[in-house]
Parts: structure tokens; sequence; C-alpha cells
């Protein structure tokens, strides 16, 4: 090091605080309520997720099956439309990004084709080669 006295003390110093800003880029948080139409978007699933919730205590659950993939759907949903995948400087965005529609839509699809394709799944028989 140098022969100057406290050069260490500066440096870990400085060390500390790459380190805080390094620590506060990383807990960034990324949630953002979004705004406009989106904003309407999360309030409608929210309702229906509620609904679904009440209506299946009340009347009885689907199958577990079922029922899995769409309680997973309106997470999904949910969290797509209110977390971002890609905070820009540091900051959520109000609005969802393309990437954050995509991962919306890819969700929705992964968890709804199991709703969709239940009976083709439950009933197909295993043909051997």
């Amino acid at each position: 090091m140098s022969g100057m006295p406290g050069a260490t003390g500066i440096e870990a110093r400085l060390d500390e605080e790459r380190a805080l800003r390094e620590a506060e880029r990383l807990e960034t948080p990324r949630f953002s309520l979004p705004e406009g139409h989106a904003r309407q978007l999360v309030a409608v699933v929210a309702v229906c997720f509620s609904v679904f919730q009440l209506y299946t205590a009340a009347f009885g659950a689907f199958e577990q099956y079922i029922q899995r993939s769409i309680h997973l759907a309106f997470g999904v949903a949910l969290i797509a439309l209110t977390y971002r995948v890609r905070a820009r400087g540091g900051i959520a965005p109000r609005r969802p990004a393309f990437l954050d529609w995509a991962f919306l839509a890819i969700g929705l699809f992964a968890s709804l084709w199991l709703v969709f394709n239940h009976e083709r799944l439950t009933l197909r028989v295993f043909q051997g080669p």
C-alpha cells in the first residue's frame, strides 16, 4: 500500500460504499402497480381470482389437476402484471414491457393448456411401441 497513514481506511470505506451500492441495486424492488389498461386488468384478474376462490370454497373444488392449474394461472397473471422482468436504472417502469407481456402469455398458456387438455391427458391409454 502507500506510505500514507489511513490509506487502508479509505480503501475499506470505498469497498464498503461499493458493496452498499451493489446491495441496493440487487434489492431494488421490481414491483410496480401498472398504469392505464394494465392497472384495470390487474383489478379484474384479482377480483376474478377472489370470486374463483369463494366459488370453490362454497360449492366444492374442481378436480385437483384443474383447480391447481387455474390457481396457478391467476397467480402467474398477477405476478407478470405487477413485477417487471427488468428494472431500468433501478426503478421499475409503470407500464409492462413486451417481455412482461410475453411471460404473461407463456405462463397462461402453460397453465391453461392443462385445463383445456385435461380429459385427453387423463383418459389416454399408454400404447407401447
